[in-house]
């Protein structure tokens, strides 16, 4: 008994550590690669014609684009790794049930013809989609820097419904790509939820034949071994739609890659240095060939500070006094010098916000009187004005700090929120067909355990319920997806804000919002459905699972207490960090390595809790064999390997679903914090001529 007891725990721990150590190793690769792509594009951006930064082609290649090749990766080790666990299982389910072995392998074939459909028709609807998310972010890139033009002309309402008739396109080109989804979903599952049934059917069947029952060491053997089978098979098929939609990706990238650089066409003439002449003589020498150029625009890097003071003050008079050269010429001159005695000449000249610049560098007007003469009595009105910016940062930061205290605790009104966006009835009939999914998927493992103790008469009855039940299960899961791809993500993806005054543009950054326009909505779009679909059906899922291991040992019943304890504890530690620290790297792209450690960190400690449970049944069932059979353990055990999964998603789903509802907070509190421009009255908006 310690030798079973001591294989068990080597088993269940090093496949904990081995995976844990695997993913980690995989998580780095990700971020690198992630880092080398939006490193090549922002150095080709530096390196390109402007007109692309316009059209928004860079941010939506750092966005989307990168965030869909970063796990190329990823999916290329899981590919070799998940054959060989394919490999391995058919071997082993060849030697418990022999010649129907190849049952899953044929259902498999079926299955790949629509993941073959699937990757045809993946690459041009994700590029059409892809496209339009690029001229959503594009236009909206250019309304932003001429948004307070816009409020002016009072045409704001016009090109708020031309930035929804985009956003609407885009959620239509959407649609085609998710009604892919959905069939080639409908495929998959249909793979992981007939194949086991099909083969014990057909099990049953043969046993029937032979005048025999199926015995509870075959039945439980052969549905662990298949989820040995299916699961590997599930994330073949899964990945290479995947793979085939990062191919549209990275055809974007690399044509952008590969356009020609930007070509400065501008002669620059290396000054020969003068070793006869003084330096002085030097400068003076450079500015009089710069001056018989006759140039349009003049840049000077301080070319007066090696003349004498006569010699300076004639030259600066002879070049920008009244009827100086550079006045006659009406030619543009940038000076840049840190001599602030030397701005006298005709302070008129100077801007108001070439003031206000001044002071911002360091030259403030009060720090000498000869600068800033009785002249410059309009700079009281500019520091009123950049203290009223300033006024206005403080506002917007202490809005971000109350937005930091709520993101380290959840806000469940983002919920409601959230809810209210996706409809209301599309949320309940989604969750309704999760819970009869999870319900008719967990099922099936006490069914076994009655068929496996049933009469050889009443088998037949047993075989035909067993098969209704998949029927029952498929069905659900394909309402699943369909409501969240079809039904929640278009809704909530439309709720965009747009009540935000003209200060709030003022304000804060471009890239601010820009994020907000793009990995914010791309968060509504692909995330947070997915997220919240997923967090709904693990919820379920554990707690039937959790309520048919009690009904097969309830002796487990001791164990609950514990595990409740440290999944506690776990997500106090995990939600307080994690949270936080990934809405930040969705803000700043800043902090992913802590997320890749946190994330490890959590896997970890739930597969060793499972582990630990499960060498708990072991050892039951070696302690107390007079008072469990082998149909119970083999449920326990079966129970087991999709507990430790839906344990670790429903952790990773939830703080998924948080991250994502970021989001909707960021969104969320224009309508809330961010108070309206207009005044009681001032909410007219004139019409356009």
């Amino acid at each position: 008994m310690a030798s079973i007891l001591a294989v068990a725990m080597v088993v269940y721990v090093g496949e904990a550590i081995c995976i844990s150590v695997y993913q980690h190793q995989r998580n780095r690769l990700r971020v690198m690669m992630q880092g080398a792509l939006v490193g090549l594009v922002f150095t080709k951006t530096l390196q390109s014609q402007s007109n692309n930064h316009d059209r928004g082609k860079s941010v939506t290649l750092m966005n989307t684009d990168v965030d869909s090749l970063s796990g190329i990766g990823r999916m290329a080790h899981d590919i070799w790794a998940y054959f060989l666990e394919l490999a391995i299982g058919m071997v082993i389910l060849t030697s418990q049930v022999g010649w129907l072995s190849p049952v899953p392998l044929v259902i498999i074939v079926f299955c790949s013809r629509v993941s073959k459909y699937v990757a045809q028709h993946m690459h041009g609807r994700q590029k059409e989609w892809n496209a339009a998310t690029q001229n959503r972010l594009s236009m909206i890139t250019a309304f932003l820097g001429l948004i307070k033009t816009i409020k002016l002309l009072g045409i704001s309402g016009s090109i708020a419904k031309y930035v929804a008739s985009l956003r609407s396109t885009e959620i239509e080109r959407a649609k085609s790509v998710r009604w892919i989804m959905v069939g080639y979903n409908a495929s998959a599952n249909f793979l992981g939820i007939f194949a086991p049934a099909i083969t014990m059917i057909l099990c049953g069947v043969l046993s029937q034949s032979n005048h025999s029952t199926i015995d509870a060491e075959t039945a439980f053997t052969t549905i662990a071994v298949l989820s040995m089978v299916i699961h590997p098979a599930n994330i073949i098929m899964t990945i290479i739609p995947r793979v085939v939609a990062t191919f549209a990706s990275f055809k974007r990238l690399q044509n952008y890659l590969l356009e020609a650089p930007r070509q400065d066409q501008r002669v620059v003439l290396k000054d020969k240095p003068e070793r006869l002449l003084p330096h002085g003589s030097t400068a003076a020498a450079a500015l009089a060939r710069m001056l018989y150029d006759e140039c349009d625009i003049v840049i000077l890097d301080d070319p007066f500070s090696s003349l004498g003071g006569r010699t300076e003050d004639q030259v600066i008079n002879n070049l920008f006094g009244p009827e100086g050269i550079f006045r006659t010429r009406r030619s543009t001159v940038f000076w840049i010098t840190n001599a602030t005695s030397r701005q006298r000449c005709d302070p008129r000249e100077l801007s108001h916000k070439g003031a206000w610049a001044l002071e911002r560098m360091g030259f403030s007007p009060d720090a000498s009187g000869k600068v800033m003469s009785d002249d410059f009595h309009e700079s009281g009105q500019v520091d009123a004005e950049a203290s009223q910016l300033d006024a206005q940062k403080k506002k917007a930061k202490e809005l971000d700090t109350r937005l930091d205290l709520n993101r380290k605790t959840g806000n469940l009104s983002l919920y409601g929120y959230y809810f209210k966006s996706a409809g209301l009835f599309n949320a309940i009939f989604m969750i309704g067909c999760t819970a009869t999914y999870s319900f008719f998927i967990t099922f099936p493992h006490y069914w076994l355990k009655r068929w496996t103790e049933a009469d050889q008469n009443v088998e037949w009855l047993y075989m035909m319920v067993y098969g209704l039940l998949a029927l029952f299960a498929w069905v659900p899961t394909n309402g699943t997806m369909w409501s969240t791809f079809m039904l929640v993500t278009p809704r909530s993806g439309l709720f965009l804000h747009s009540k935000a005054p003209l200060s709030f543009f003022a304000t804060s950054d471009i890239g601010v919002i820009l994020n907000r326009f793009s990995q914010d909505i791309q968060l509504v779009d692909r995330d947070l459905p997915a997220a919240f679909q997923s967090l709904s059906n693990q919820i379920f899922e554990l707690l039937l699972q959790v309520a048919l291991l009690l009904a097969v040992q309830k002796l487990l019943l001791l164990t609950i207490p514990l595990c409740f304890v440290v999944i506690c504890l776990v997500a106090r530690v995990y939600f307080r960090t994690s949270r936080q620290v990934r809405i930040e790297e969705l803000a700043s792209r800043s902090a992913v390595f802590s997320q890749i450690v946190e994330t490890r960190w959590l896997n970890l400690v739930l597969d060793l809790m499972v582990a630990a449970i499960s060498v708990a049944i072991i050892a039951l069932a070696l302690f107390l064999r007079s008072t469990t059979t082998g149909a119970a353990v083999g449920v326990a055990l079966n129970i087991i390997l999709v507990t430790n999964t839906t344990i670790v998603r429903l952790v990773e789903s939830w703080a998924d679903f948080e991250v994502s509802l970021g989001a909707i907070e960021r969104l969320k509190s224009l309508d809330e914090e961010i108070q309206k421009e207009d005044r009681p009255g001032e909410d007219n908006i004139p019409k356009t001529s």
